[in-house]
């Protein structure tokens, strides 16, 4: 019997120390849970920012685009109103150098500041 009670005693004592180890395992395990849930939180959290700030910039970035079109279209008109500009201002110059020239034919008088010499 005494046999029988020593065997009882070490399972005994082997299963407390089963159950001890088991329960440190558990500790660590939930610690281990409790820091990978906080992380993903964390990760959560920095995912939203993110995807703020993507919208944020995609928003921007339509709004700049659309600025980019004004101002290419303005550039546009503004470069056919500068041809335009210049078209009329030479063919002005050639008029005055015709009128100035027939003049000068006909022995007219003109300073020279005021003559537009022909290029």
């Amino acid at each position: 019997m005494s046999n029988l009670s020593e065997r009882e005693e070490v399972d005994i004592e082997t299963l407390v120390e089963v159950i001890d180890l088991l329960r440190e395992q558990n500790r660590q395990l939930t610690e281990r849970v409790d820091t990978l849930e906080c992380d993903f939180e964390q990760t959560q959290n920095k995912l939203e920012g993110l995807e703020t700030e993507k919208a944020d910039l995609q928003e921007t970035n339509e709004r700049l685009r659309e600025r980019l079109d004004k101002c290419e279209q303005e550039t546009t008109r503004l470069d056919a109103l500068t041809d335009a500009a210049r078209k009329r201002s030479g063919v002005n110059k050639q008029r005055i150098e015709e009128l100035q020239a027939r003049e000068l034919e006909k022995g007219a008088h003109l300073l020279t500041e005021t003559v537009d010499h022909c290029q």
